[in-house]
C-alpha cells in the first residue's frame, strides 16, 4: 500500500512537476482501504503540493475508513450469529414441546392400568409382583413429572406463562429427592 505511494511520489519528483494541475493521474486519488474491502477514491487539491504530509493525511483517512468498514462488518456478522442462535433456540423449544406432547399420552395410558392393578383389593398381588409394579409406577410418575417440567419450560420460553419464584429450602428438598432415589 505505502510502496505504491512512495513510488508515485518518486515519479512526481523525478518528473519535477511544480504545477499541481499537471500531476500524473496515478498520483491523485488512489487510496487502498484494505486488501479485501476495496479502494477509497479521494481527490487531491490542485492548490497543494502532493508531499509526505498530504500522503500521511490520506493514510489516516484510509485507516479511518478501513476501521469503520471493518467495525460495520463485525457488527453485521455478530447480528447474524445472534439471529442464528435465536433460531436454534426456537427450534429447540419447539422440539422439546413436541417431544413432551408425544410422551404424555403413552405415560398416562401406562399409569392408568398400573394404578388400577395396585389399587386392586379383591385379589391382591403377590409381594414380588407388587414391588415391581410399584417401582414401575414410581418411575412412570417421575418421567411424567419430567415431561410436565419440559412443557412448563417450553411455555415459559414461548412467553405463554410467567414463572413465579418463591424461597425454597434446597437442602431439605435435596435430601428428600436423594432418599426417594434410594427407594427406587
Amino acid at each position: 500500500m505505502l510502496t505504491t505511494w512512495k513510488r508515485d511520489l518518486a515519479i512526481s519528483r523525478a518528473a519535477n512537476i511544480q504545477n499541481p494541475k499537471k500531476r500524473p493521474w496515478h498520483c491523485r486519488s488512489r487510496l487502498p482501504v484494505a486488501n479485501d474491502l476495496g479502494v477509497l477514491v479521494a481527490g487531491v487539491s490542485s492548490r497543494l503540493a502532493l508531499n509526505e504530509t498530504y500522503r500521511a493525511f490520506y493514510d489516516l483517512l484510509a485507516a479511518g475508513v478501513t476501521t469503520a468498514v471493518a467495525n460495520a462488518r463485525a457488527y453485521e456478522e455478530e447480528r447474524k450469529r445472534a439471529e442464528a442462535l435465536a433460531e436454534i433456540d426456537r427450534a429447540k423449544t419447539a422440539f422439546f414441546s413436541n417431544v413432551s406432547h408425544e410422551f404424555r399420552p403413552p405415560l398416562t395410558l401406562m399409569l392408568g392400568p398400573l394404578e388400577d392393578e395396585l389399587a386392586e383389593r379383591e385379589s391382591p398381588l403377590p409381594a414380588t409382583r407388587r414391588e415391581r409394579l410399584e417401582t414401575a409406577h414410581r418411575n412412570s410418575l417421575r418421567l411424567l413429572k419430567l415431561v410436565n417440567t419440559l412443557l412448563d419450560f417450553s411455555r415459559i420460553e414461548a412467553g405463554r406463562v410467567q414463572a413465579s419464584y418463591e424461597p425454597t429450602d434446597l437442602a431439605a428438598q435435596g435430601r428428600a429427592r436423594l432418599l426417594s432415589r434410594w427407594d427406587a
